[in-house]
Parts: C-alpha cells; sequence; structure tokens
C-alpha cells in the first residue's frame, strides 16, 4: 500500500428508469434523488418489453444502453490496472455511453466500468459501476472520493475512511 488519504467511500445499488429519465447522485452524501445539482447520473434505455418472462436464449436478449454523465466535470475510463489510484490531471470527456443489441453474439444484460470522474470542485474520484439491464434495472457503484480539491490520489485505506454527511 502506497499512500493513502482520506476518503468518502459510498457503496450502492441503485434503481434506475429504463425510459431515460436521469438518475443523479451526490458522491458526498450517497443520496440518489431530488438533486438539482449531482455529481453523476445514470441514464438506461432498455428495449425488453418484448420479452417474454423466462425466456432465455436469443429470445431473452433484447437491446440497450446506458449514459453514465458528469454534469459539471467529466470523467475517463480507469484502465490501469488494480493498483492505478492516481486520477490523471486531464483528459476527462463529459460522459460515456455503453450499449449492447440483442443480436450481438456475446450479449450481456450486465456491464462494468471503472472510471476516474473530475468533479466541478476540482475534487476528483475513482469509481466502479456496473449497469443490470434486465430485471429490476438497476445499477451498483462503489465511489471513492477525495474531498480536498485538487487532490489525486484516491489510494483507498479503512482506517481513514470519512463518514458520509
Amino acid at each position: 500500500m502506497g499512500a493513502t488519504e482520506s476518503l468518502i467511500v459510498q457503496r450502492k445499488n441503485v434503481k434506475i428508469s429504463k425510459l431515460g429519465i436521469p438518475t443523479p447522485m451526490d458522491l458526498h452524501t450517497g443520496k440518489t434523488y431530488g438533486l438539482s445539482n449531482p455529481d453523476i447520473q445514470v441514464q438506461a434505455w432498455i428495449d425488453d418489453q418484448r420479452i417474454k418472462p423466462g425466456a432465455g436464449g436469443r429470445q431473452g436478449r433484447f437491446d440497450w444502453r446506458c449514459v453514465v454523465t458528469v454534469p459539471s466535470g467529466g470523467l475517463q475510463a480507469r484502465a490501469g490496472g488494480e493498483f492505478d489510484f492516481e486520477a490523471p490531471a486531464d483528459g476527462y470527456q463529459p460522459s460515456d455511453q455503453i450499449a449492447e443489441s440483442g443480436t450481438a453474439p456475446a450479449w450481456k444484460g450486465h456491464v462494468s466500468r471503472e472510471y476516474f470522474v473530475k468533479l466541478s470542485g476540482s475534487e476528483y474520484a475513482r469509481i466502479s459501476l456496473t449497469l443490470h439491464a434486465g430485471g429490476d434495472h438497476f445499477f451498483s457503484i462503489t465511489s471513492y472520493l477525495n474531498p480536498i480539491p485538487e487532490h489525486r490520489n484516491l489510494e483507498y485505506n479503512p482506517r481513514q475512511q470519512i463518514s458520509a454527511p
């Protein structure tokens, strides 16, 4: 373990609309509804209305897509592996889109992504997000937020965890 800083950690499963209605989240508090200025938001469009309950094989597949947005900041893929804890200073995009076609040979009803996030107040976070497009339609998220502006170190030590406000 390298140098660590005190981080705010959130672990949640959040139900999501399949009609593209944005689901916001505050990475500081973990709140997911009634936010006017969220840190991130997730939208999904899931075309599963023609699927019969219990349908398997190709008949159980459907088209879906998801957009993860940082409204006043940006995100980028965390591609450096499990020991990549320092957020890049630049190269962030406002959103990322994930899509699955129901006709794809390697179709999945869920997908996971790892991101570095830069928030509007120059705070940095790393998140693991999995979208579950079938059943209850939800996303699972684990976020590690460094609340000190401009501090890009996101290595987590449970003994230094900050309690969410």
